[in-house]
């Protein structure tokens, strides 16, 4: 194949040719056994046998309230239309343009399906039904950390800033490492248009929700826009989504304890088995598992963990629970779960 056309003034190929160019496609949208430089990256999520791949544009792409990151919930989608309203002669910044714009940019629409869900607010309907789905209920909404209508973390084309004010110095650092990380990485790959793994979406209606690679879905945003097509490696099965989530995140030390241990909960509910099931099929070590066994046990424990503690390391949170348990033991033999969850709130 030729090398591909820059495209003028941007000193790199077309999204199309760049991916005609890393990714071949045969008739059946398939790629064989043979294609291995193509199926590598892809191998621990998808059978190397068949992995099909679908050309989506971003914006008909939706996150997943089942991702465990708090930033996922924080996440405002600039349209390109708003971008391109903006003119240097104003005077303004892109930043503070935008800021004026804050409120024709939709909220963060896991929050949205949380509060369509809950009936804060009225969706839309296909056929008479509420399209949202009834299982976010058992999810977390953090619709309490920041002013949903005023703030968030803003993403476009060219454009990631936060005008979030948090009380809580945790989340404006986990806040303001996201920002450095999309920026920079949303730079380079405007230059290289190399994603070292292609985020994976599930069919839902009309749209489409990723699976895996929120994070890199933010990186397309900020260098393509939310307009621009990408490919995503199509998921058929949507199955155990829970257990798929903590797999793909487990190894990044970018999550706090707290996201940690909603992955480990949801994850181990989902896999809905004993616990040597739950070490054996998370890969999991007996004695890291029963650390934090009590808050797979009880999900109480973990919303204080996010009241007094979200970006604590998860070392440290299951250490705090066996100095509490350990001097409640030493007052009587078996504390309650409610007295441990007492003591644990005040320390």
């Amino acid at each position: 194949m030729t090398n591909p056309k820059l495209r003028k003034g941007r000193n790199r190929a077309s999204l199309k040719e760049f991916l005609e160019e890393e990714i071949p496609t045969n008739e059946g949208g398939n790629l064989t056994p043979t294609d291995d430089s193509n199926v590598r990256s892809h191998k621990k999520h998808d059978s190397a046998f068949k992995i099909r791949f679908e050309t989506l544009p971003l914006r008909d792409v939706r996150l997943n309230y089942k991702n465990k990151r708090l930033i996922t919930q924080m996440v405002r989608f600039i349209p390109d239309e708003i971008i391109e309203a903006y003119e240097e002669s104003s005077g303004l910044t892109m930043e503070d343009f935008i800021k004026t714009k804050v409120k024709d940019i939709p909220i963060n629409k896991i929050i949205h399906q949380h509060h369509v869900a809950s009936g804060k607010i009225k969706g839309s309907t296909r056929g008479g039904k509420q399209t949202f789905d009834s299982d976010i209920a058992n999810y977390p909404c953090h619709d309490d950390l920041y002013d949903l209508k005023e703030e968030g973390i803003f993403i476009g084309k060219g454009v990631c800033f936060s005008n979030i004010k948090s009380s809580n110095d945790e989340v404006n650092n986990l806040i303001e490492t996201f920002v450095e990380k999309v920026r920079l990485t949303g730079e380079s790959l405007s230059i290289t248009q190399e994603l070292t793994e292609i985020p994976a979406v599930f069919k839902t209606g009309a749209m489409h929700t990723l699976a895996y690679g929120h994070q890199r879905y933010c990186y397309l945003v900020y260098s393509l826009g939310l307009n621009e097509p990408y490919y995503f490696i199509l998921k058929t099965n949507n199955d155990k989504q829970d257990r798929t989530i903590y797999l793909e995140n487990n190894t990044k030390s970018s999550e706090g304890g707290y996201e940690q241990l909603l992955s480990f909960y949801f994850a181990a509910k989902d896999t809905d088995g004993s616990s040597d099931e739950i070490m054996k099929t998370l890969s999991i070590k007996r004695s890291y598992f029963f650390k934090i066994k009590p808050f797979i046990d009880d999900f109480r424990l973990i919303n204080v963990v996010k009241q007094y503690g979200i970006h604590q390391s998860l070392h440290h949170i299951t250490e705090q629970y066996r100095i509490v348990k350990q001097a409640l033991t030493a007052l009587e033999s078996s504390p309650s779960k409610d007295k441990i969850l007492k003591d644990l709130r005040t320390r």
